[in-house]
Formats: structure tokens, sequence, C-alpha cells
């Protein structure tokens, strides 16, 4: 009874090792996915001006402050259509009130001066208007009224709409992560992608390497014993084989060779008066 209760128990843990194994190696190639994704984000967003990516059409932009709460709030990951392009039919330029669009804009600080460089920033659209030269631009707004209680000062002319996280009309609706932004920032500074990407996929590398190398030696390993178990098996069969044969010579010496209690046959035995000295016939007779 005790042994089948420890060779069900047995089973049991291997098969939990197992599914730990399958489960270890499903997170571990998720997180080179997700590692080899951000990759290409850190890549190709150092293509242009503005730090946007573009995967497959998209981007990962962060937001920074509670300007759209709550539509979306502060460190929330969007995903927006990229709009970066020079063609004539641009949806930029066809852009309607209520669209969510990422553009690029010059933002005043608190002391009253505006950034150096510009800066992206995710607002929806207000109304679409033209300047003195006949321009089309867009007015932008937050929708959080108390830290933006009017339309923002700068216009957004079509060619600074980067990208579009909603638009109706043109049948674009992006995500949404809450809270993801605040880490995928992190990730793409050179200290949180050598801490979180390069080193764990070094790890990851080093030990898939390590466990290759350990299967080529345990089936080298288990060659060698097949190999010298088959000699074992050989030799065996060759000292048997002699044995037999030299049983089987012993047998057939023993059976030729004579043997040492054996009787001469009747031809062979002397008679009487040859086995008797000639002195001793003839004294007989004298009688």
């Amino acid at each position: 009874m005790n042994t089948k209760k420890e060779e069900k128990n047995n089973k049991g843990n291997s098969t939990f090792v197992k599914v730990l194994k399958i489960i270890g190696n499903v997170i571990l190639w998720i997180f080179v996915a997700f590692a080899a994704l951000l990759t290409v984000v850190a890549i190709t967003s150092t293509r242009n001006d503005y730090g946007m990516a573009n995967v497959l059409g998209y981007s990962p932009v962060t937001v920074l402050t509670d300007s759209m709460k709550d539509t979306f709030n502060a460190g929330d990951l969007l995903l927006v259509k990229v709009s970066m392009n020079s063609d004539s039919n641009d949806i930029r330029n066809n852009l309607k009130v209520n669209d969510i669009v990422v553009y690029s804009t010059y933002l005043k600080m608190a002391d009253g001066s505006t950034t150096e460089r510009p800066v992206l920033n995710t607002h929806r659209i207000v109304s679409v208007e033209t300047d003195s030269t006949g321009r089309t631009f867009y007015r932008t707004q937050g929708d959080n009224k108390v830290t933006n209680p009017v339309p923002d000062e700068n216009p957004v002319y079509p060619e600074s709409v980067l990208g579009i996280w909603e638009s109706k009309d043109n049948g674009i609706s992006g995500g949404r992560l809450p809270g993801v932004g605040g880490a995928i920032n992190w990730l793409r500074t050179p200290t949180g992608f050598l801490i979180c990407i390069v080193i764990p996929l070094l790890v990851f590398f080093l030990y898939e390497l390590y466990r290759f190398i350990a299967i080529i030696v345990a089936n080298r390993s288990k060659k060698t014993v097949a190999v010298d178990e088959e000699e074992i098996k050989r030799k065996a069969i060759e000292e048997y084989l002699a044995a037999q044969k030299k049983a089987a010579e012993e047998a057939a010496a023993a059976k030729e060779a004579p043997s040492v209690n054996e009787e001469p046959s009747a031809d062979e035995a002397p008679t009487l008066s040859e086995a008797q000295p000639d002195g001793a016939a003839e004294g007989t007779d004298a009688e």
C-alpha cells in the first residue's frame, strides 16, 4: 500500500513540476515579447523630433497631466493612431469637433514663460476655425474644466497633429491602459531599460543556453551508456559462445580417448599354453 501511495505522490509531484515549468516558460516568453516590443518603441521613437514611436501605425503616448480628466488621467497609457504624413488626403485636414488629438505645441509654464522645445499635448477639438490667411486650424481644450476652463490659446494646425486618439467620423478609437504610462516612461529611460529589460533578457538567454548545453550533454551521456551496454552484451555473448565451443571440444576429445579400465577382448586374451613357461609344460609330461 505504501509503495502505491509513494508512486502516486511521485506522479503528482512530477505533474506539478511540469505545470510549473510550462507556466514559467509562458511568463518568460511573454516578457521577451514585451521587451522586444518596448525595444521597437524605443528605437522608432528616436526617428522623429517629437519622440513619437510608430509600431504598425500606432504609438503609445503617456498622459502627463489631468487636463483630460476623467476621459483619461495622468499616468495612463494611450494607444493613438499615428498621422505624420504630408498626403493631400491626410485625415488631419478633415478632423471634426470632439475628435481627440495628440499635437505638438509650446506650453506655458507657471511663471508665464513657454517651453523651449515643443511638447506633446492631448486635447479635444472644440472648434474648427480659419486664420486671416484662410488656413484652417483647430481650437482645442482639455475635458477637465477645473484646470482648463477656457480653450487653449495656441491654434493647432493640421500639420502639428501627430496622432489621433479618437475620431468617430474617421473610424478611429484608441486604447487606454490606466496607470501604465508612468512605468513605460521609466522603462524607456537608460536606467529603466537596463534594469528591467537588458539584464533580465541576458539572464534569460544565459539560462536557455545552459538548458541547451545540458540537453546536449544528457543526450551524449545516454548514447555513451547505450554504447557501453551494447559492448557489454557483445562481450558476454562472445564469452558465452567461446565457453560453449570449448566445452564441445573437450567433450569430443574425451569421447575419442581410450578408457583406462578397458579389458582386452577375447581375441586378444592369451591362451593357457601361451601363458605358461615352456619348462612348466614339460615337467607335467614327465610325471
